[in-house]
């Protein structure tokens, strides 16, 4: 037990050195397995961080989270049921906070495929509205102007992610809403009128490998940081700064962010992030034949 204590003071230590500190607003993306803290399981050891977390933003911080559930293709023959209350998110992270429901200051929104959950003083008015009337990043749309950061925990050495930011810039000048898996994926969900309805999601992010491009330029140009945490790297970055260069650089080149795979559908066969989609179809197609 001692070991664990201090395996959890030093990442305690870690993250207020990379810059986390009391009072912060804090959207987090996490990987455990990096970051190399376990204790018995991955939903203990999610609890033991996110307590740390707690412990350092203090009673005014809000946490927000991904909270997404599984989705089909909207053939598919038995669609995913989404409940708020019943169903857990898909990432340990955010089941640590999913834990904590029965107590104050924790919300998850009911969007069917892509819900987000948060905890805090500000945690209603971050997701208590987000449902199936909205898409699917607008509580990362709407976090401009809240004084947020946005924290890979462990994840700063992973090639496939960029910062979270990205999808909320893609939302917000509606190229999400263009992804090539646009209205394909769907999951079931109960109405306010009891009913079991299919939601088909509109709004779809995609590819993150070219996200990688905007870490190096932000940590240069603003008070974000990059520093060890456990056997993992995090990277810390100014939500509005962040948001506000992936729009720019998105408004001047819609494909900036394309990875360099030329089979990616997502990056190369979408309308919304390359002008020569349906050449990319079409030599789909040819190749199929």
């Amino acid at each position: 037990m001692t070991l664990i204590k201090d395996k959890l003071q030093n990442i305690k230590l870690e993250l207020i050195e990379l810059g986390v500190c009391e009072g912060d607003n804090l959207f987090i993306v996490a990987d455990f397995i990096r970051l190399g803290y376990f204790r018995v399981n991955g939903l203990l050891s999610a609890q033991d961080v996110l307590q740390v977390l707690l412990e350092i933003i203090g009673p005014n911080g809000n946490i927000i989270t991904p909270s997404y559930t599984e989705t089909d293709y909207i053939w598919g023959r038995e669609l995913p049921h989404f409940d708020v209350n019943n169903v857990p998110p898909n990432n340990a992270f955010a089941q640590a906070i999913f834990s904590l429901s029965e107590k104050q200051n924790v919300v998850r929104s009911k969007h069917p495929t892509n819900s987000y959950i948060a905890i805090g003083p500000m945690a209603t008015d971050l997701v208590g509205w987000h449902n199936e009337k909205y898409l699917a990043y607008a509580p990362m749309v709407l976090l401009k102007g809240m004084n947020f950061k946005n924290l890979l925990l462990a994840m700063g050495e992973d090639e496939s992610k960029g910062l979270s930011v990205l999808h909320a810039a893609q939302e917000y000048l509606g190229m999400s809403t263009k992804n090539y898996l646009s209205g394909l994926l769907a999951a079931k969900y109960k109405s306010s009128e009891g009913k079991t309805v299919v939601y088909r999601r509109k709004s779809v992010g995609g590819c993150t490998l070219g996200g990688k491009k905007a870490v190096g330029y932000l940590i240069n140009k603003t008070k974000s940081k990059v520093s060890k945490t456990g056997r993992g790297l995090s990277i810390l970055v100014e939500w509005d700064y962040a948001f506000n260069w992936h729009v720019e650089m998105l408004k001047n080149d819609r494909g900036y962010f394309k990875c360099h795979d030329k089979a990616c559908k997502s990056c190369h066969g979408s309308r919304g992030y390359s002008k020569r989609f349906i050449f990319f179809w079409l030599k789909w197609i040819v190749n199929i034949l």
